[in-house]
C-alpha cells in the first residue's frame, strides 16, 4: 500500500517563513554502513504539492517525537552473511551500502491547471548496493559468481537496545573487477549487488520489555 506524507520546512520562529510539501512518497532510500562511525541514511521524496507563507505561523502544531534516542553505528551490525558465509568467519566486510529504488515516474496532465505532478507512480522496486570485502578465499568465491551470473543470499541486522532491523536479500547477483593493490595495502574487492528473483524484506523487531517480577506479600 502506498502512503503519502507531508514534510515541512519551518522557520516561523526566527524569520517568520514556513513551507510544506504534500503527498510525498519515498522515491529512494540509501543506507551507508562504514567501518567506523554512525550508519547514515539518505531518503529522497517525490511530492505532489507545495505551499509557503510568511505570516509567522507554522503549518503544524507541536509534533510528537517518536524517534529513538540511540543511533546505529558500525558496531551495531550483527549477523552479516554473504553467500552462506558469516562475516568474520572466512571474510571481512570493510564497508557496504544498500539502496532501495522505487523507480518513481512523474505523471503530469496537460489542462489540469497545476504546475505540480498529478501522480507519482512507483514502477519496479530495485534493491542494489556495493560491498567491499578484504580479499580471501570466501571473497573470491563470491566474486567468481560475476562470471556465471549465479545468485547468492545476503543478509545483516542493525541492532541496539531499542530494537533491530533485519535486512534479508534471498537472491542477489554480483559484478566486480578483479582486485588489485600494492604490497603495503589491504587487498580489497568491491562487489556491486542487485536483488533478483526473490523479493527482499526488512523486518523490524522492537526491544523486549522485561516482565516485572511479582511483588512479595
Amino acid at each position: 500500500m502506498r502512503q503519502g506524507s507531508s514534510l515541512k520546512g519551518n522557520f516561523a520562529s526566527d524569520i517568520g517563513v514556513a513551507s510544506i510539501a504534500t503527498g510525498c512518497q519515498v522515491s529512494t532510500l540509501q543506507i551507508q554502513i562504514p567501518n567506523d562511525g554512525d550508519v547514515q541514511t539518505t531518503v529522497t521524496f517525490a511530492g505532489l504539492g507545495w505551499q509557503d507563507k510568511s505570516d509567522g505561523t507554522s503549518y503544524f502544531g507541536t509534533p510528537t517525537d517518536i524517534d529513538g534516542k540511540l543511533r546505529y553505528s558500525f558496531k551495531n551490525v550483527t549477523a552479516i552473511s554473504l553467500n552462506g558465509v558469516t562475516g568474520g568467519d572466512g571474510f571481512c566486510v570493510d564497508t557496504f551500502n544498500i539502496q532501495f529504488d522505487n523507480n518513481m515516474q512523474t505523471q503530469r496532465c496537460i489542462g489540469s491547471g497545476s504546475g505540480f505532478a498529478g501522480a507519482n507512480i512507483p514502477t519496479t522496486f530495485t534493491p542494489s548496493g556495493q560491498i567491499t570485502l578484504s580479499w580471501s578465499k570466501s571473497a573470491y568465491e563470491a566474486w567468481k559468481k560475476t562470471l556465471t551470473g549465479e545468485a547468492m543470499p545476503f543478509s545483516f541486522t542493525l541492532e541496539n537496545a531499542e530494537g533491530s532491523y533485519t535486512f534479508n536479500f534471498p537472491s542477489v547477483q554480483v559484478d566486480g573487477d578483479w582486485p588489485d593493490g600494492g604490497n603495503t595495502g589491504i587487498i580489497q574487492v568491491q562487489l556491486n549487488i542487485t536483488g533478483s528473483d526473490t523479493p527482499s524484506t526488512i523486518t523490524r523487531k522492537a526491544a523486549s520489555t522485561p516482565t516485572p517480577a511479582p511483588s512479595g506479600e
